[in-house]
This record gives C-alpha cells, sequence and structure tokens, in this order.
C-alpha cells in the first residue's frame, strides 16, 4: 500500500540499484533549471505551442543542454548511460513540459550519427554551434506512408554529379518548423531497409516547406511536415555510407524510445501524485477522501 504521507513525484519512483550519485547530482541540475525557466512560463507558452529561442543558449548556460557530448565539441557529461538520458526525460515532464523536451531534445538523436560517422568538415561546421544552442536541429525520419516501417520510405536522394536531390516528404517531425538543419532519412537505393542513407540538410534552402502537423490536438506547434522539392545535398552530407542509413539509425531510435517510455510512466507518476495531494485536502462524507475505505 502506497503510504500517502509521503507520495510525492520522487517518492512514487521505483528505486533502482542502478541510481549512482552522478545521477542524482544530474537530476537536481535539470530540476533547478527547470523549476527556474521553464515551469513558470509553461502555461503562457502552451497558449502559443512554442518557446523563446534564448531557452536554447539558456541551457546551454546552465550546463544541461549537450548531454552525452565530448567538451571539444561544447557538450556536456560526454559519458552519460542511459539513466542520464531517462533523468533528463523524466525531469522535463515532471511539470508536463513535453511542449519545451519535444524541440530542446531533438539534438540529443539528430547529431551522434553525424559526431560518429559524418564528414569532418561538416562536423566542423555545425556540432559546436548547435551544442551552443545556436542551430537547431530536427530528426526527420517519420513519412506519412509509415513511421516504424522504414523499409516502406519513399523520400528519395538521387545521386546527380557531386551531390543528391532530394524529393519527398516527412510528417509529424519535432522541431520541423524551427529547425535549421536536419538529419533525413532517404532512399538512396533499391528497396527494403538495405537502400538507405542519412543525409545532413539544410532546411533553409528555398526546395524545402514547412507545414504544422494538421489536427495533431497537442500543444507543440513546431511539429510539422517537411516537404523536399529538388534539395540539392552536397556529398558531404552523406552521413555514414550510401545504403546503410538503418545501422546508424537503429540506435537513435532505441534512444527515442526510451525516452518516450520515461516521459510517459514521469507523467503517469505526477499525475498519481496531485491525486494523492488532493484526496489527503479534499473532505468528503465529513472526512478527508484519503481517510475513506
Amino acid at each position: 500500500m502506497v503510504d500517502v504521507s509521503a507520495a510525492d513525484f520522487d517518492a512514487l519512483r521505483p528505486p533502482s540499484p542502478f541510481l549512482k550519485p552522478e545521477h542524482a547530482a544530474w537530476r537536481d541540475k535539470l530540476r533547478g533549471f527547470i523549476d527556474a525557466e521553464i515551469t513558470p512560463h509553461l502555461s503562457a507558452w502552451e497558449k502559443t505551442g512554442t518557446f523563446p529561442d534564448d531557452l536554447y543558449t539558456k541551457a546551454v548556460t546552465a550546463g544541461v543542454y549537450g548531454m552525452g557530448f565530448a567538451a571539444a565539441y561544447g557538450g556536456v557529461l560526454e559519458n552519460a548511460d542511459l539513466y542520464h538520458r531517462i533523468i533528463f526525460a523524466e525531469e522535463f515532464h515532471r511539470h508536463g513540459s513535453g511542449l519545451v523536451y519535444c524541440d530542446l531534445a531533438t539534438y540529443s538523436i539528430a547529431v551522434p550519427p553525424l559526431v560518429a560517422s559524418g564528414h569532418p568538415d561538416v562536423i566542423a561546421k555545425f556540432v559546436k554551434p548547435i551544442l551552443a544552442g545556436e542551430i537547431k536541429t530536427a530528426f526527420a525520419v517519420t513519412e506519412s506512408t509509415g513511421g516504424s516501417d522504414v523499409a516502406g520510405f519513399q523520400t528519395t536522394a538521387e545521386r546527380k554529379g557531386d551531390g543528391y536531390v532530394l524529393n519527398g516528404s516527412k510528417a509529424l517531425i519535432s522541431s520541423a518548423m524551427r529547425a535549421d538543419m536536419a538529419l533525413v532519412v532517404a532512399r538512396t537505393g533499391g528497396p527494403g531497409i538495405g537502400g538507405l542513407s542519412l543525409l545532413w540538410v539544410d532546411l533553409r534552402h528555398p526546395g524545402v516547406t514547412r507545414a504544422p502537423a494538421p489536427g495533431l490536438g497537442w500543444y507543440n506547434a513546431n511539429i510539422g511536415t517537411l516537404n523536399f522539392k529538388d534539395v540539392p545535398v552536397p556529398v558531404t552530407h552523406l552521413v555514414g555510407k550510401e545504403n546503410e542509413g538503418f545501422m546508424s539509425l537503429g540506435p537513435q531510435l532505441s534512444t527515442e524510445r526510451f525516452s518516450g517510455v520515461a516521459a510517459m510512466l514521469a507523467m503517469a507518476r505526477a499525475a498519481t501524485a496531485e491525486a494523492i495531494a488532493w484526496a489527503k485536502e479534499r473532505q468528503a462524507f465529513g472526512k478527508r477522501l484519503a481517510d475513506q475505505q
């Protein structure tokens, strides 16, 4: 039975033998930043579906942006493990701030493949500005014809001369409406997962158009569709080997899913804590709800 005298967000978290003092320190740092810079503004931001751009640089200054990247790139917690990522998702959803998380955390899945197997010149040009909060990114995978079914993707990148020509569309993309660059999954070869490649694409090109996701019914106005019409992509912006993009894509999707699970559990725990707190105050039938059968 839950001890309602101490059933708050933290007390409801199941104990874990894998959490160490450094994880607790990371949680404290995140919570301090969120409580100071995000929570007081959430109601206003949710009405507009977005937040000010300076939140990126504030997160950098607070040391909570760039998790898992080397200090040489401007990152923090270079050796961050899965639990650091889970804590990041938990803390951002403790007050339901998925609006912020959805955009502010996108770099953590869009940029690692670039660092791991991108062209050195492209890494040198983009990674530091991204981790400084100056360039915003998107992770453009999902299409209207398929989400997890990557083998069915139809967006193509045809090799022409010293680059590729990108055509197609990506749907339900986080940060689509505000991102400058995107890691795009496109078909460069035959059918199936063996014909996919990762491309680092400049979304500011005139051949890229964007539209908010219609009927999403959520409060993040930056989630949307990216349309590509004859968008040139330099061959140096191929990330990894041609037609082997799925090998780099898999780990990113796994990270995204673990974070999603952590976020949902955090919101459920927050809702439970709020319900218990209310039950300790609400009077009915002559006593508190918490004292009823």
